[in-house]
């Protein structure tokens, strides 16, 4: 019961910071380029460490050990191929990941393959399949 509670907010929290996410990234196209002063406030708030650090401790109350069994693996990792495999972890697909972080799809895809060879995956072995398992 515990655990589903756990989960539950979790999944609360992550849907909080997934529709701000989407509001703000909408909000900044829409935005004409010639203002600046506003993308750049909207950006600022967009992925603040609060909101992480936040998500980062109910995660890991759902998922003990992850963060530090990723660092193991890879100590090069940086906080944004971090990000990247919670969400993975979570089954994001690339599309909601991309919202989350701000970055357009291509470049979550360009993430995940970075984030493969630091953690050395060969070709064949699934990226999700393995963050699910660990």
């Amino acid at each position: 019961r515990e655990v589903e509670l756990k989960n539950k907010k979790l999944a609360d929290l992550f849907l909080h910071q997934y529709e701000k996410a989407y509001i703000l990234n909408n909000v900044i196209e829409s935005v004409d380029h010639s203002s600046e002063t506003a993308i750049n406030t909207i950006q600022l708030h967009q992925n603040k460490k609060k909101d992480w650090d936040n998500f980062k401790a109910h995660f890991d109350q759902v998922h003990e050990g992850f963060f530090d069994k990723l660092n193991a693996l890879s100590p090069d990792l940086t906080p944004k191929d971090i990000r990247l495999c919670a969400y993975i972890r979570m089954n994001l697909s690339s599309k909601e990941i991309a919202i989350m972080l701000g970055i357009s799809h291509r470049t979550v895809q360009g993430i995940k393959s970075r984030v493969r060879k630091k953690i050395n995956l060969s070709s064949k072995e699934d990226l999700v399949k393995f963050l699910m398992n660990l």
